[in-house]
């Protein structure tokens, strides 16, 4: 009787999720083959232009030839404690302090900016495994959170910033002061340092927008090889698609057929995509794929009704610069 019951139940419910699917087929997409850059010439370029001091940071808080929201972010600027290698290695690289703003403006009443300070790595050594991370992000970088402000003119309403386990902590802060941080997880987490007397290093924030240093092709190099050394993982041997997914809490996946066999994004995440926004992901094929090999694209999104999500890049990288 279980038996019948189940041959019975089980077409309907086929039928059900099939009717909650909805495929989007891209037939020969457009793919085009990124570079890379110089790894060696990633780390001149982070010696040279991500790191200044202190005095540099409060001059540059009070130029008034800088727009407004630039002066506070110069003038907040996290510090990072000077710990043992954090200059000097050659894995898990520090690339720099990025930030990202938001304003909120009402009638009649004071203007709200928030900041936000990451600290962006080549790799991390703990965490989310790399093979994930490539699924999820589409790259083998480490962006992490140092800590965020939201001010009200000179006067901050509130302040917290990420520790271990990604907590985010609450914390007393003074416009104008440069909070100082320790790095103190593997995955690069953080806690609050309220000593003064210590060594610290001052970074110059940049516009994490503008810098796009995931994309940069230097940067990329430079975490390429690092991947390699640490995880076994060639970038290159990875189908990339950016998309936007419209919708949220649905389970979004992406599939790509390279000469003739399907490979799926949900075999390293156990599912799709369900944050809604801007996505950049990754799929392992396990060689060097060509243009002319991506046969096929496939976006698929369980759940009624679903907008068009849209596919804004395909691409692959060439092999990763090996110094000689």
């Amino acid at each position: 009787m279980q038996a019948l019951v189940m041959a019975m139940y089980l077409p309907v419910l086929l039928a059900h999720s099939a009717a909650n699917t909805h495929v989007i087929r891209v037939a020969e997409p457009r793919v085009e083959v990124r570079s890379m850059g110089n790894p060696a010439r990633a780390l001149e370029r982070i010696r040279d232009g991500s790191f200044t001091t202190v005095e540099h940071l409060n001059d540059l808080a009070e130029n008034p030839d800088l727009r407004p929201i630039e002066r506070l972010v110069y003038a907040n600027a996290p510090l990072i404690l000077e710990q043992s290698r954090i200059l000097n290695q050659t894995q898990n690289v520090l690339l720099g302090l990025f930030y990202t703003t938001s304003v909120s403006t009402l009638e009649g009443s004071p203007t709200r900016t928030t900041i936000r300070y990451y600290l962006h790595f080549s790799n991390e050594r703990d965490g989310m495994p790399l093979g994930r991370r490539m699924a999820r992000y589409g790259h083998p970088f480490d962006a992490e959170l140092v800590y965020a402000a939201t001010f009200e003119g000179e006067r901050v309403l509130s302040a917290y910033y990420q520790a271990p386990n990604h907590r985010l902590i609450p914390f007393s802060h003074e416009y104008g002061q440069h909070p100082v941080f320790a790095i103190a997880s593997p995955n690069h987490n953080f806690r609050l340092v309220r000593r003064d007397d210590l060594p610290v290093l001052a970074l110059l924030p940049q516009n994490d927008l503008i810098a796009n240093c995931f994309h940069d092709p230097d940067f990329v190099a430079l975490a390429a090889l690092d991947a390699l050394a640490q995880h076994r993982i060639d970038i290159s041997e990875y189908v990339y698609v950016a998309f936007q997914n419209p919708i949220p809490r649905r389970e979004v996946t992406v599939s790509v057929r390279v000469r003739g066999r399907w490979y799926h994004l949900h075999e390293k995440l156990g599912t799709g995509v369900t944050v809604q926004g801007y996505h950049q992901i990754g799929i392992w094929v396990g060689f060097q794929p060509q243009p002319d090999d991506i046969e096929e694209l496939r976006i698929t999104i369980r759940g009624q009704p679903y907008p068009q999500p849209e596919v804004f890049a395909v691409y692959l990288y060439a092999r990763p610069f090996v110094p000689a």
